[in-house]
């Protein structure tokens, strides 16, 4: 039986900037219209914007992390 092991951001972070990728920023825009629904929705979900990455959480928890590069 098969098995996926999700690896942490900052491995992805380091083959990424070894690889030769910067990464970009996220919109400041998207973000806040991102936070305004997930609050609709529900109180739980948090947005945290860190180290040019988004992280989306359910209570203290994070869930997954999303990025720009070029």
């Amino acid at each position: 039986e098969r098995v996926e092991r999700h690896e942490l951001f900052g491995k992805w972070r380091s083959r990424l900037t070894m690889a030769g990728f910067k990464s970009y920023p996220l919109s400041a825009h998207v973000n806040s219209t991102i936070k305004v629904v997930l609050n609709s929705y529900n109180q739980n979900y948090r947005l945290l914007e860190k180290d040019e990455a988004l992280y989306l959480g359910w209570l203290d928890r994070d869930l997954i992390v999303a990025s720009a590069w070029k």
